[in-house]
C-alpha cells in the first residue's frame, strides 16, 4: 500500500456529484485558459453508442477524485481523471484507475488508451504540461504510441471580414456561408462521402448550437468544403475539410477565417486548433504556431502495473 494510503472507495458518479466534479475538474485542469469545469459535462454527458463510465472515487463518503471512461471498436478510453490535491500521492488515483479499468474491461475493451478517442474528447492525448499525469500513466504501465499536436492562433489584433477577399481573389466562384439546419442533408452527404463519420457527427452538433458554428462553402451549386469550431472546446476550431477536386479556390482559407472572425467577435483571445493535420496551412494562412502537445498512451488489459 502507498505510504499514507487512504481508505478509498470507487462508486458510480450521480447527476448530484456533478458540483463537487465541477469543482475539482476546475482546480485540476490548470492548463486550460478556460471552461474547465465544463469539460466535465463534456465526458459525462457522452453521444449514444459507446459504454460511458463516470466514477467517483470517495473518502468519509466526500468525492476527491473523479475518472470518466468509454468503450469504442473494443478500445477501452480513459477520457478524464482529477485528484483534489490535499490527497495526491496517498493512493487514490491508483484505486480509481483500477476501478476504472475493471468497468472498461467489463464492458468488452481488449485494449487500454488515454488519447486518440476521435469520437467524443476533451483532450487528444495527456497534455505533456500535464507532467504528473503522464509520469503516472507510465508507472500503471501506459506506453506512449503517438504524439498530437495543436496550433495557436492569437486572436488580439484579429481583422475581420477577410474571408471575402480571399473569394474575389479567386474570382468569386465560390460562395462561403454561415450553415442553416435546412443545409444538413447535403452537408451530411458531402461529410460522409468525402471524410469521416466522426467529422460528420462534428458537423451535426456544430450545426445544432443556438448560433451554428460550422461554415459552408458552395461551388457549382454543390457543397464543396465546411468548418467547425466550438465543438468541444469553446476556442478550438476544427475540423476543416474542402473537397479534393475543390482546392486551389481559396475556400480552406475563406472557411478558416470565417471561424476564427466569430471567436475574435466573442472575445476569444487565441484559438487553438486542435489535432492538426495541415500544419504548414494554418502557419501559412492564419500565422499559427506550433503550440500544445499531447501523448497517445495505450495498454493491453492483462498488462501488469509497475
Amino acid at each position: 500500500m502507498t505510504p499514507n494510503a487512504l481508505h478509498v472507495s470507487t462508486r458510480e458518479a450521480t447527476v448530484q456529484d456533478l458540483p463537487q466534479v465541477r469543482r475539482l475538474a476546475a482546480a485540476s485542469f490548470d492548463r486550460e485558459p478556460t471552461g474547465r469545469a465544463a469539460l466535465v459535462d463534456l465526458l459525462f454527458h457522452r453521444p449514444p453508442g459507446d459504454a460511458s463510465l463516470r466514477l467517483v472515487a470517495t473518502v468519509d463518503n466526500s468525492p476527491v477524485a473523479f475518472a470518466f471512461g468509454s468503450v469504442h471498436d473494443r478500445t477501452g478510453y480513459l477520457d478524464g481523471l482529477a485528484v483534489d490535491d490535499g490527497v495526491r500521492r496517498r493512493g487514490v488515483a491508483t484505486a480509481l484507475l483500477n476501478a476504472m479499468e475493471d468497468r472498461l474491461r467489463r464492458a468488452g475493451a481488449e485494449q487500454f488508451a488515454i488519447g486518440g478517442n476521435s469520437r467524443c474528447y476533451a483532450w487528444p492525448g495527456i497534455d505533456l504540461g500535464y507532467t504528473a499525469a503522464l509520469c503516472f500513466a507510465e508507472r500503471r504501465s501506459y506506453r506512449r504510441v503517438s504524439a498530437v499536436q495543436n496550433m495557436d492562433v492569437s486572436l488580439d489584433r484579429w481583422v475581420p471580414g477577410r474571408a471575402a477577399e480571399i473569394l474575389d481573389r479567386h474570382g468569386r466562384r465560390a460562395t462561403v456561408r454561415r450553415a442553416e439546419p435546412a443545409d444538413w442533408p447535403a452537408l451530411e452527404m458531402f461529410v460522409r462521402e468525402k471524410f469521416t463519420e466522426v467529422w460528420c457527427h462534428e458537423a451535426r452538433l456544430a450545426l445544432h448550437r443556438e448560433t451554428p458554428t460550422v461554415f459552408i462553402a458552395r461551388l457549382d451549386d454543390r457543397v464543396a468544403g465546411f468548418a467547425c469550431y466550438g465543438v468541444y472546446r469553446p476556442d478550438w476550431f476544427g475540423p476543416l475539410g474542402v473537397d479534393p477536386e475543390s482546392r486551389g479556390e481559396g475556400l480552406g482559407e475563406a472557411l478558416l477565417l470565417l471561424c476564427l472572425d466569430d471567436l475574435a467577435t466573442a472575445g476569444v483571445a487565441a484559438a487553438q486548433i486542435g489535432w492538426i493535420g495541415p500544419m504548414s496551412f494554418y502557419a501559412k494562412t492564419v500565422d499559427a504556431r506550433c503550440g500544445r502537445v499531447f501523448a497517445v498512451l495505450e495498454k493491453h488489459t492483462g498488462a501488469a502495473s509497475q
